[in-house]
C-alpha cells in the first residue's frame, strides 16, 4: 500500500494525454481559510480549465479507446475487457503537498481511503486474475496478450488522434514544459516558502522537528500497511498546520501566478491545444457513433 498522495493516476487509458492533464489541471486560483480545521475552498480558474476536456469529454475518449482495442485485441486472438480503474482523488493537484482534510487524517492518515483503496484491491485483483487465465492457456501467452495490447494501444491512440498522439507530441511538450516551470517557480516564491516556514513551526511546536515539507513528514511517518496511532497523529498536526499556514492557499495563488508567467504571450499555443482536444473529442464521439 502506498500513501495517498503517492497513488498513481488512473489506470492508463488515454496514454500521455491522462497524465498530461491531471499535471496541468493542478492550477488553480483559492481562497484560504487559514487557521480553520477546513480546507481552503478550491475556485476554478475559469480561463485554464477551459484548456482542457471535462471529466464526461474523457470519459467519450476513454469509451472511444476501449471500443478500438477491444477490435483490434479480437483480431489478434484475445478477449479484452477493460480494466478497473484507480481513480487518483489527487489528480486535479489537490494532494501536491498530501492530505487537505482533518476527516481523512484522522480516519487514515497519510493512507488512501476506503474507497480509493478498494479500486486499488479491484485494479490488482484484475491484474492477477488475467495473469493465472493467460498462464492456464499455455507458455508465452500471456507476453503474446502484452505485446498485442500494447500493439492495440498505439494504434487506438494513432487512429482517435488528439493530444496523446506523436503527431502533436512537441505541443504537448511545450505545455508540460511550462507545467512544470510553473511547479518549480511556484514552489521557490517568496510567499509560498513564507507559508512553508510557518508550517514547519508549526509542527516543531506539535513535536514534529526538521520536516521542510509536508511530504517529509509522509515520507517520515507513513506506517505500511495500516495506519497506526502515530501517523494518524502526523497526518492531523500535518493538516491543522497546512490550515495554520494558509499553505494550500498558498500554494494555489503562487501556481496561479507561475502558470501566468510561464505561458504569458503564448496564447496561439494554448489555442492550438484546444482546438487539438476538441477535434479528439468528436473523433471519438464518432467512433462510438458508428459503434452503435
Amino acid at each position: 500500500m502506498v500513501p495517498v498522495s503517492r497513488v498513481p493516476s488512473r489506470t492508463p487509458r488515454c496514454g500521455q494525454a491522462w497524465r498530461f492533464l491531471s499535471v496541468l489541471v493542478a492550477v488553480q486560483v483559492v481562497v484560504g481559510c487559514s487557521g480553520s480545521d477546513r480546507p481552503p475552498a478550491v475556485v476554478e480558474n475559469v480561463g485554464l480549465q477551459a484548456l482542457f476536456p471535462s471529466t464526461e469529454e474523457l470519459a467519450i475518449v476513454g469509451d472511444a479507446e476501449d471500443a478500438l482495442i477491444r477490435l483490434c485485441m479480437a483480431d489478434a486472438g484475445f478477449d479484452y475487457e477493460r480494466p478497473p480503474e484507480v481513480v487518483d482523488p489527487g489528480a486535479d493537484g489537490s494532494r501536491r503537498w498530501g492530505v487537505l482534510d482533518l476527516e481523512t487524517a484522522q480516519a487514515v492518515g497519510f493512507h488512501p481511503t476506503a474507497d480509493l483503496q478498494a479500486q486499488i484491491d479491484a485494479s490488482n485483483a484484475y491484474a492477477e486474475a488475467l495473469a493465472d487465465g493467460l498462464a492456464e492457456q499455455g507458455p508465452g501467452r500471456k507476453q503474446a496478450y502484452d505485446d498485442a495490447l500494447a500493439a492495440c494501444g498505439e494504434a487506438a491512440l494513432g487512429q482517435l488522434g488528439g493530444p496523446s498522439t506523436v503527431a502533436h507530441s512537441a505541443l504537448v511538450g511545450q505545455l508540460s514544459g511550462w507545467a512544470n516551470q510553473a511547479d518549480i517557480e511556484a514552489e521557490a516564491s517568496d510567499g509560498f516558502q513564507a507559508s512553508l516556514s510557518v508550517w514547519s513551526t508549526c509542527m516543531q511546536a506539535a513535536g514534529y522537528d526538521d520536516l521542510i515539507d509536508p511530504l517529509m513528514a509522509i515520507d517520515r511517518h507513513y506506517d505500511g500497511e495500516v495506519a497506526g496511532s502515530e501517523e494518524i497523529a502526523a497526518a492531523v498536526a500535518d493538516v491543522t498546520c497546512k490550515n495554520e499556514a494558509d499553505l494550500w492557499g498558498e500554494w494555489q495563488r503562487a501556481m496561479a501566478a507561475a502558470w501566468a508567467g510561464a505561458t504569458g504571450g503564448n496564447e496561439e499555443v494554448l489555442s492550438s491545444y484546444s482546438d487539438v482536444a476538441e477535434q479528439w473529442i468528436r473523433d471519438s464521439q464518432a467512433i462510438l457513433d458508428a459503434e452503435r
